[in-house]
């Protein structure tokens, strides 16, 4: 019987197209068919031929969004369902598909904007709450490595809880540690010391809308040297220096405009350290290419400036989907990293040898809609302070989301 249906659908399309003779009643009757039939193709082929004839109505765009939505091109999806929103604004329907195609895009924040207008049936069907003290948490451990004889292995942990004070209001806050050791030599003695760097990061992100919000943050750093003077001659520690303690404070301040498959930013931060300043500013463009792999293409680039001079950083990046489950993402940084702030501010490069360049490889596993298991690769070139030597190192990190 199904066959049947298509067969006559079919013979009808290739008598309407001959005769050029659309009406919104056949449109209607013939796309919510082929919707039926799952004919994804032909639902977005006849939908566009109605279109540039001046037919549209509600249930062809949601009926249009519904098949770039099988078909996993989720920034299409989005589209035709901004259009039938338009034309019903309470529709559950679309607000459903809204939210779902931002979820699919990693835009959380589309997603919430949309999920705040659900009705109260749909909300509870999806688990959705304005207040949610704790609406996440990640983990993430980070390994270093390097042949330096007077560099030991850093490794850095990070830990974070999310929370949503409204639809369009949450906070994100982290605790970090960084761990090294460095040693310098002179005529008689070396000079050991253990660098520890503990942090608090906390982030408030405000939407507007479904595409254009504001991002306000604040990262504190202490950093502790403790040294050591051993004598070689003596094969002893002969004197423990001071504890020397440093104090870092940085704002942040971001406006981010995502529509559909373009994503724009202007970002600010500034940050105060007893022996430094810095200001640095950035400009941030993205663009996801057409297709079921929702590709996206990213580019930044900041202007530094501290107190004695002034340079560019520039950060490029290529994304993609690897089947329904994995992301994986490749970047190059260029440089001097000195004291700079990646990821609204989460991220301060500001160890003991300046970075001067870095390139990396990311995969996302989505484990379950609720988890999510993350892996980098990193390689660093890297300036040693005392030496001032290059020197490579490698760095690997692990990590987990959990989104209730």
């Amino acid at each position: 019987m199904r066959a049947l249906t298509l067969l006559l659908t079919i013979l009808a399309l290739t008598v309407v197209k001959a005769q050029n003779a659309w009406t919104p009643a056949l449109v209607d009757s013939v796309t919510y068919q082929c919707h039926l039939d799952e004919c994804w193709d032909k639902v977005i082929e006849i939908g566009k031929q109605a279109v540039r004839q001046g037919i549209d109505f509600k249930y062809l765009q949601q009926r249009m969004g519904y098949a770039y939505y099988q078909k996993r091109d989720f920034y299409a999806s989005m589209l035709h369902y901004e259009k039938a929103l338009k034309l019903d604004p309470t529709d559950q329907g679309t607000l459903t598909y809204l939210y779902f195609s931002g979820l699919e895009t990693g835009n959380t924040v589309y997603a919430r904007y949309y999920a705040g207008k659900f009705s109260a049936e749909n909300k509870l069907d999806y688990h959705q709450q304005a207040v949610r003290p704790v609406s996440g948490v990640d983990f993430e451990y980070n390994y270093q490595w390097n042949k330096e004889l007077n560099r030991s292995d850093p490794n850095y942990q990070r830990i974070g809880l999310s929370t949503d004070l409204g639809y369009s209001l949450s906070l994100y806050q982290t605790l970090s540690r960084f761990q090294q050791q460095a040693s310098s030599t002179d005529t008689y003695n070396e000079y050991r010391s253990n660098i520890l760097q503990n942090e608090y990061y906390v982030l408030l992100s405000k939407s507007f809308n479904a595409n254009f919000g504001l991002d306000l943050g604040y990262h504190y750093l202490h950093t502790k040297f403790h040294t050591e003077v051993f004598d070689p001659t003596l094969q002893e520690v002969t004197e423990t220096l001071d504890t020397l303690s440093y104090h870092g404070n940085l704002w942040f301040a971001g406006l981010h405009y995502k529509w559909n498959r373009f994503h724009f930013g202007l970002n600010a931060s500034y940050m105060s350290m007893e022996y430094n300043h810095v200001l640095q500013t950035g400009l941030n463009v993205g663009f996801a290419l057409p297709g079921s792999r929702n590709l996206f293409l990213n580019n930044s680039v900041w202007v530094m400036k501290d107190d004695y001079d002034q340079w560019l950083v520039s950060k490029h990046s290529l994304g993609m989907l690897l089947g329904r489950k994995f992301w994986v993402e490749a970047y190059k940084t260029f440089g001097n990293l000195t004291n700079f702030a990646d990821l609204n501010g989460l991220y301060v490069y500001n160890s003991f040898d300046p970075t001067l360049s870095r390139a990396g490889l990311s995969l996302f596993w989505y484990a379950t809609p609720h988890f999510t298991v993350f892996s980098n690769f990193t390689v660093e070139t890297k300036q040693n302070t005392y030496l001032l030597q290059h020197y490579q190192q490698n760095a690997l990190t692990g990590g987990i989301l959990w989104k209730l």
